[in-house]
């Protein structure tokens, strides 16, 4: 694409751990751009071996818990109750908290079963904190999550990017794009811009329709006025 790196082993004038850096970026990027268009099929790296989820133990009394370092995007939440069943716990806001007319120290103060949670820079706090006769204590807590890419090390030879096979030359194209404004290779730039913005519109448009077998529909909304 550059007309300058002529063979598959020339890694004098793009070094190799340039080129991953640079890759591994792109990637990072390509899973952003999924995530702002896919809707009901949550997008995951294919090279991932076990599912974006996790459980933690409750402890009685505790609200706050850490999320997973890798966790993006929260999906669902769950608690065990003390049958053994999980509960869905749903998310709220400090505002709506606010709204109800609470404080968020003075907000279901009294230990129970979980009913919602609150984000907060990397912790996840319950309202209301499980209390021991309420919850199932040992994988108590559920997590359901977006998280991280896996990236490339510079001794893969065979690892595939995790998204689809089509758009996977959106690697290539970014890193060369990286390369051209490094050596401000102007016209090569305005060319790359060209593929890659192609690149991105396709593979948005076929993650925001690959699930076909949903229909969209158009509901009336109740909400109570209480």
């Amino acid at each position: 694409m550059l007309g300058i790196l002529t063979t598959a082993s020339e890694t004098v004038t793009f070094p190799l751990a340039d080129f991953f850096r640079s890759a591994n970026e792109w990637n990072k990027q390509v899973h952003t751009w999924i995530m702002q268009r896919s809707a009901d099929w949550k997008f995951d790296d294919s090279n991932q071996t076990n599912f974006a989820e996790a459980t933690t133990t409750l402890v009685a009394g505790q609200q706050d818990y850490q999320l997973p370092s890798t966790a993006q995007k929260i999906d669902k939440v769950e608690v065990l109750d003390k049958n053994g069943n999980y509960q869905v716990v749903y998310p709220i806001t400090r505002e709506q908290i606010k709204e109800q007319g609470y404080s968020v120290s003075e907000f279901y103060k009294t230990n129970g079963l979980p009913i919602y949670y609150l984000l907060d820079g990397r912790s996840i706090l319950l309202f209301p904190a499980p209390a021991s006769a309420d919850v199932t204590v040992a994988a108590g807590l559920k997590l359901y999550f977006n998280r991280d890419v896996l990236a490339f090390a510079t001794t893969d030879t065979s690892t595939q990017p995790g998204f689809n096979l089509n758009f996977h030359r959106i690697i290539s194209v970014g890193s060369a794009l990286d390369f051209a404004n490094s050596r401000q290779m102007i016209n090569a730039v305005q060319l790359l811009n060209i593929k890659l913005n192609g690149l991105k519109s396709d593979l948005q448009e076929f993650y925001a329709t690959r699930h076909s077998n949903i229909t969209p529909e158009i509901r009336i909304m109740r909400e109570s006025t209480i």
